[in-house]
């Protein structure tokens, strides 16, 4: 509720947890360059306040007086979001509204820990009734170091222990056993890599901090190598289990064929399929952020804080909709990055420094979705991978 609903609701008890914020009565001498045809008349036997005539010859006194004595609003502009009485003294009072800790701009209540940004500096999601960490809680964070470190130590002994065994392989069977055992143990080790330091990150470097710095983090070059590093760990183990059970299914239906000895083709064979597994699961971890393809990976975009039409990371359809708002009616088909960007620097005047601000842009990668960097694999709607190129175009 806002303006002179919020009044009555509160003023008449109606809502016994919000205070009435009408504190000073409207006496006579108040807002005395306002409502010259006001009308006196005592009030309470105690003091002479004033009435003014209305539509349909009713008198009325529902004004507000604000705090400095000589500004008196309507009570629809009280508890409304906009500071009418330019002290501050019609929002004081109201708790339907939530102050941005470093501005002071208020946004509804029901703004505040919605899980969306509507404070420049993020105080409305990162307080002490809400915030965000990488890893919430403390048991998930524990069982990240514990089973990173686990993951790391155990799958190196293994690697080593197998690669130092691979010259004693006397068949060409058990040398693709042995190197696919090899690549299953890169693959875990690279996924335990990856728990080890987002545990770190997260328990260690962000502490309790991770909320305010979370937009750094997403858009920051560590954020992506970390998760091209988990996608190329978890295709690598993947691909190598696919192949070591295609291997031993092939064993099954033919069990008493005679073993093919190792020779040098056989393992430049073995060799070339590893480098085939290792490759492709590179190529799939790093198509995502390649610079040719944001329009299929990027997710959104920040602006420069100085650029304050924008709060937080805006993806195409936040965006569409200012600049049809600014535009005027725009057609509904494909949109690239490029087009939105510029279209965006043309709403403003670069006569006066505002192309420093407008160039100033960050382009929120594919592994950027969320704070734990990982390969998205299920999308939603409004993804531009759902929509292969976008959604609009002018």
């Amino acid at each position: 509720m806002f303006g002179e609903q919020y009044v009555f609701s509160s003023c008449s008890e109606r809502c016994k947890s919000s205070p009435c914020p009408l504190r000073n009565p409207p006496r006579y001498e108040f807002c005395p360059n306002q409502l010259p045809d006001r009308i006196g008349t005592i009030a309470d036997d105690r003091y002479l306040a004033f009435i003014t005539k209305h539509h349909g010859g009713l008198y009325t006194n529902r004004f507000f007086v604000c705090e400095n004595k000589f500004q008196c609003i309507k009570y629809s502009q009280v508890c409304d979001l906009v500071d009418d009485c330019r002290d501050k003294s019609d929002e004081a009072a109201c708790t339907n509204h939530f102050r941005c800790k470093s501005s002071g701009r208020l946004i509804p209540k029901t703004k505040k820990c919605d899980e969306e940004f509507d404070c420049f500096d993020m105080s409305d999601e990162c307080n002490e009734h809400c915030s965000k960490q990488i890893l919430e809680g403390m048991y998930l964070k524990i069982i990240a170091l514990v089973i990173g470190s686990t993951a790391i130590i155990a799958n190196l002994a293994i690697m080593i222990k197998n690669v130092v065994s691979l010259k004693r392989c006397k068949t060409s069977v058990a040398l693709v056993n042995k190197s696919l055992v090899i690549m299953i143990c890169l693959g875990d080790f690279l996924v335990g890599c990856y728990l080890l330091v987002i545990a770190i990150f997260d328990t260690v470097i962000f502490k309790q901090d991770y909320c305010q710095k979370q937009v750094e983090w997403i858009y920051s070059f560590k954020c992506i190598a970390i998760g091209v590093l988990s996608t190329i760990g978890s295709q690598v183990s993947l691909f190598a289990m696919a192949g070591l059970s295609t291997v031993r299914l092939y064993g099954i239906r033919g069990p008493l064929r005679v073993p093919v000895e190792v020779n040098l083709v056989q393992s430049l064979k073995v060799a070339l399929g590893v480098f085939s597994v290792v490759l492709t699961s590179m190529a799939i971890a790093i198509t995502p952020v390649i610079s040719i393809l944001e329009n299929f990976f990027v997710n959104g975009v920040k602006f420069a804080d100085g650029l304050q039409l924008f709060i937080g990371t805006q993806n195409k359809q936040k965006i569409f909709a200012v600049l049809e708002a600014y535009y005027g009616r725009m057609k509904s088909t494909t949109m690239s990055w490029q087009v939105i960007l510029k279209m965006v620097r043309n709403m403003f005047s670069n006569d006066i420094g505002n192309d420093e601000i407008t160039d100033n842009v960050k382009k929120l990668e594919f592994y950027g979705n969320d704070g734990v960097c990982l390969f998205k694999y299920f999308v939603n709607k409004d993804d531009p991978q759902k929509t292969s190129s976008g959604l609009y175009y002018w």
